[in-house]
């Protein structure tokens, strides 16, 4: 085990395969970052390369039965930092553009407990519920396949932390996990792999234009999103009647048109809410005087 300051980076050193055959759990209270790290790694033979920034930040954490990959990201989205997978192991580094929000969802999601013995539900309900438990926005990918299973039954949950509970069930149903567009995003790991963080935008005003839509006014107007089996048209309907800012969508998108959206969020602003609706669908947005277009992402 070598443990060292090199440059700007603590090396936490063990070998280059990650032990993920078992589920793992941890409790950790305010415990430096990179000595948490140093210690799990040592434990599960797993080589993680942590900031200097990030390693100095303290944390308490608590999560059972979910997989050593998770545990590293938990650590690293609970004091804002990045968290990234490489072929020797994980590199750890701070901050993430969106850490003060990073690290309050995760707050959330590690401080708040189910008192259940058992978490038997359908798929398509499990998600809503540890959302509404823990008041954080959690959104299954609305361009996706939908669930491999359609029940979720996981045992030995009480007093788990609704984080673990939610890494637990993604994997059930064969999800994966992020913090993405103000939400807690759940997709297959093949699309997370390829979905970008953001929505590709242009903003396009003419010469001596009074713009009605802004730059400012789409990053930081806040709205509430309540799609239910939704096509695109009424999803951006509604947003209108909830920021004011009127939506169109180009003519050469009819099969998008037809596909159900469903997510639910909370307190997101209309950047975050364009990037969920439009990144899934391949889609992007146009910035216009007057109004906001969609298209097809070129």
């Amino acid at each position: 085990m070598i443990w060292r300051p090199a440059g700007l980076f603590l090396f936490i050193f063990v070998s280059l395969a990650a032990a993920e055959s078992e589920p793992v759990g941890v409790r950790w209270k305010q415990r430096r970052l990179d000595e948490a790290l140093h210690d799990f790694g040592k434990t599960h033979n797993i080589q993680i390369e942590v900031d200097k920034k990030a390693g100095a930040e303290r944390l308490t954490l608590a999560l059972d039965g979910v997989a050593s990959d998770d545990v590293i990201r938990c650590a690293a989205f609970r004091v804002g930092a990045r968290a990234k997978k490489t072929k020797e192991g994980w590199r750890i580094a701070a901050p993430r553009p969106d850490a003060a929000w990073t690290k309050a969802q995760a707050t959330k999601l590690d401080t708040k407990r189910f008192s259940g013995s058992a978490l038997n539900m359908r798929s398509e309900e499990v998600f809503p519920y540890l959302a509404n438990l823990a008041d954080v926005n959690i959104v299954v990918d609305p361009g996706g396949a939908g669930f491999q299973k359609e029940h979720v039954k996981l045992e030995g949950t009480e007093q788990a932390s609704v984080c673990s509970l939610v890494i637990r069930a993604a994997r059930a149903t064969g999800l994966t996990w992020d913090f993405r567009w103000g939400v807690v995003f759940l997709a297959t790991p093949k699309r997370m792999g390829v979905l970008p963080r953001t929505s590709p935008a242009s903003f396009v005003f003419g010469l001596g234009a009074d713009p009605v839509v802004t730059p400012e006014r789409i990053e930081k107007t806040e709205i509430q999103v309540d799609w239910r089996g939704l096509e695109l048209l009424e999803c951006l309907k509604r947003m209108t009647i909830r920021c004011g800012i009127p939506f169109e969508v180009a003519g050469e998108l009819p099969a998008t048109l037809q596909i159900e959206i469903t997510a639910r969020a909370k307190r997101i602003t209309v950047e975050q809410a364009l990037a969920l609706l439009l990144v899934p669908m391949k889609l992007r947005y146009v910035v216009e005087a007057d109004r906001v277009v969609v298209r097809a992402a070129s």
